[in-house]
């Protein structure tokens, strides 16, 4: 909480201290236009709200672009300034995550009722797609929390109840592990203010003591660790309020938490990794029932590392030994704390989330820079999109749907009088892919239509049913055997596609050749997009064929020991049949693997493709 009212001086000043080259001229700038915005008659508590933000990004050691989008953000939220205004004054960059901050608001405000909040959270991820746009929606919500206000008790609670289910989710998905304990306990205060105080009182030292602890049992071991000529980063932090009163509400008394004070020494290698063991050991009285080897004997979700307590100054102190690959793995894998224990994994996120993060930590903890903060973005919805209505409604849509979709998905009278699309405010083709956090408006025409070339490209079964209704087709039905005689796939006159590698399950069309040859293509190929109605027929699988087809699947990953075995169980899970395989890496040990696989239906793939990246060294794996 703020103690006392900030300035913009004491923004600049913070600023200067993180960094020389700190941009006066820019900052004033968006400080000066900001306040100029609120008009004649200027919201104080609006003006304190932006400056506490912006204090607060620049302590978490961000760059000028960051801190100047900080200042502006509200001008954007309030209405106050649009998007081009700050774009021709400021640039594009800025401009772009002021408006991906509002955006992110506008949404959680319009939209907290109608999905889940785990929805909400990755709504807001794939709106503010800057890393730095994220980090200025954590800091506005912090200080919303720990402001002066006049809101009734229960409204405060419920805003509190919103943020610690909405917010510090994202918090943790990213790593920001400062910005996490601070929201619980901000929230943990409001929710349950009898509970916080009881545990203020029995640990009866400050956050900012134990801070104090911490600092100096890193100086006590990180020169022990040079003497050894031992390489390796360690951080530290006290156990936060909320964290101790979920321990202690599971059954745990106070004196039972032994990792009340934690330190994280991160170094190389495995061998580092026991020889730290050892300097810790021989220089501290240790725990021994609270030793664990969890990288002899990794947990079930493959997390790694050692774990001791000592004894310091008659207090117990957790201290976590890793390489940094153990520590990627534990943070952005499948072992990580939100992948299989706080929240539900979740494929909006994947492996691009977990780069961003391992990105971030080697920046933090390799580079101590904030030039390359930028360059960490985020881009989710790999199986849907979440498009936005001109009013910042959510629209959830399968990926690749269209703004004929998009307009089925509010109402089917606004899909029949569909004429014209514009997304981002641009007049867009109606068979435009539409793209997460795209803002669509649907033009419309008089009475009520529908076109048969839609179902070329509409993605969603709504939109699909409510077409072939319209026009008077039948939905596609299994056809019997006798009427699949002269169109079947397992026809000699049939042949699948290279280009696209139809597999049974999966909307297939026929493209007609000059060779009385009909070659099968999935519906959504973009080779059979432009071809003459004529040249297609419709086609389906026949059932119980037992016929198997060849695909390719890519997957890149980090070079690791246990990365072709977790491969080929996967292919083996789903019964499927590896033809063959091939590989090669590059000077980063990043491994590039291509795999020719036989299967006989679609969801055997997508079995595949679904045990594969949850391994935590793959990155990124597909059908080519």
């Amino acid at each position: 909480m703020q103690k006392k009212l900030v300035l913009f001086e004491d923004v600049l000043l913070e600023a200067k201290k993180f960094d020389s080259n700190a941009d006066k001229e820019l900052l004033k700038k968006a400080f000066e236009f900001a306040s100029e915005k609120q008009g004649a008659k200027k919201d104080l508590a609006r003006e304190q709200h932006i400056l506490n933000v912006a204090l607060i990004i620049v302590q978490m050691g961000t760059d000028n672009t960051t801190i100047a989008s900080a200042l502006l953000h509200d001008t954007i939220l309030r209405g106050n300034a649009k998007k081009e205004e700050i774009k021709a004054l400021f640039g594009e960059e800025i401009a772009e995550i002021s408006e991906e901050c509002a955006k992110a608001f506008q949404i959680e405000e319009k939209n907290f009722q109608a999905f889940s909040d785990e929805l909400i959270s990755n709504i807001i991820l794939a709106v503010a797609r800057d890393i730095r746009a994220v980090f200025i929606i954590l800091a506005s919500v912090f200080d919303s929390l720990n402001k002066s206000s006049t809101q009734e008790e229960s409204a405060k609670k419920n805003f509190a109840n919103r943020y610690l289910t909405i917010f510090v989710p994202i918090c943790d998905k990213l790593g920001l592990q400062q910005m996490k304990w601070q929201l619980e306990d901000s929230c943990f205060k409001i929710l349950n203010p009898n509970a916080f105080k009881s545990i203020k009182t029995l640990i009866r030292q400050s956050r900012e003591d134990r801070e104090k602890e911490i600092e100096r049992i890193i100086k006590e071991i990180d020169p022990l660790l040079k003497k050894e000529k031992i390489k390796a980063s360690i951080f530290g932090r006290p156990k936060h309020f909320f964290s101790i009163f979920k321990k202690m509400n599971s059954g745990k008394l106070l004196e039972e938490l032994c990792d009340l004070r934690g330190i994280r020494i991160i170094c190389d290698s495995i061998k580092q990794c026991y020889e730290i063991l050892g300097v810790i050991h021989s220089n501290y009285l240790i725990v021994p029932q609270e030793f664990d080897d969890y990288i002899l004997n990794p947990k079930e979700n493959n997390y790694k590392s050692l774990h001791t307590v000592v004894v310091w100054q008659k207090k117990t102190v957790e201290i976590q030994i890793r390489t940094w690959e153990m520590h990627w793995d534990n943070e952005t894998g499948f072992a990580s704390h939100w992948a299989y224990k706080d929240y539900l994994p979740n494929r909006y996120f994947d492996k691009k989330l977990g780069w961003s993060l391992a990105i971030m930590e080697w920046l933090r903890a390799k580079e101590k820079t904030k030039k390359t903060l930028g360059f960490v973005k985020i881009e989710f919805g790999e199986d849907k999109v979440f498009a936005l209505t001109p009013k910042n409604k959510v629209i959830v849509l399968p990926e690749k749907s269209t703004p004929v979709d998009f307009a089925f998905a509010i109402h089917s009278d606004l899909g029949f009088k569909c004429q014209k699309a514009k997304v981002n405010g641009k007049i867009v083709p109606l068979d435009y892919k539409i793209e997460n956090a795209d803002t669509v408006e649907i033009i419309l025409g008089t009475g009520l239509q529908a076109k048969r070339d839609w179902l070329n490209f509409v993605k969603s079964e709504k939109a699909k049913a409510k077409i072939r209704q319209k026009l008077g087709l039948k939905l596609p039905q299994k056809k019997s055997a006798k009427a699949k005689k002269n169109i079947t796939t397992a026809s000699s006159n049939v042949r699948i596609a290279k280009c696209c590698s139809p597999l049974p399950g999966e909307e297939i069309i026929g493209l007609k050749t000059t060779k009385r040859k009909i070659i099968a293509h999935k519906t959504d190929c973009k080779n059979v997009q432009k071809v003459p109605k004529e040249k297609l027929v419709q086609m389906d699988w026949e059932i119980g064929s037992g016929k198997s087809f060849t695909i390719k699947l890519r997957v890149k990953a980090r070079e690791s020991s246990s990365l072709l075995p977790g491969i080929l169980n996967a292919i083996s899970f789903s019964e499927a049949t590896l033809v063959s395989t091939s590989a090669k890496a590059d000077k980063s040990k990043i491994i590039t693997a291509l795999f020719e696989i036989r299967i006989r239906q679609a969801k055997q793939f997508d079995k595949i493709i679904q045990k594969i990246k949850k391994m935590p060294q793959v990155f990124e794996a597909e059908r080519i």
